[in-house]
């Protein structure tokens, strides 16, 4: 792993890649997207830029409803547990996780 949030594929794959690949969480894309990218690529002044942000477009409304109404646990809890989640979070953070999409606390 470079940083958190910035993964390696065969740390995930555990596999040798045949080219040079880099795996970023999402929700750490602004915080480490600029690092990763001159490490990786050798880009001194990467910038990430908003582009088609949901909340902007004439559904945003809806859209902001929907991302504030929780979830079912069941499928949070199912979606968290897949092999495509687990080599990216920690148990806590998933727990966190699932507890913002479904409405609950984390005690």
């Amino acid at each position: 792993m470079v940083d958190d949030g910035v993964y390696r594929w065969e740390e995930i794959l555990g596999e040798p890649p045949t080219v040079p690949r880099l795996l970023i969480r999402l929700g750490d894309l602004d915080r480490v997207a600029a690092d990763a990218m001159r490490e990786f690529l050798g880009l001194e002044d990467f910038r990430l830029t908003r582009a088609n942000v949901g909340a902007e477009k004439d559904y945003g409304e809806i859209y902001t409803t929907f991302k504030q109404s929780p979830l079912p646990a069941d499928y949070v809890e199912a979606m968290y547990a897949t092999k495509y989640a687990r080599p990216f979070y920690t148990d806590a953070e998933r727990a966190a996780c699932a507890a913002r999409w479904t409405g609950r606390t984390t005690g």
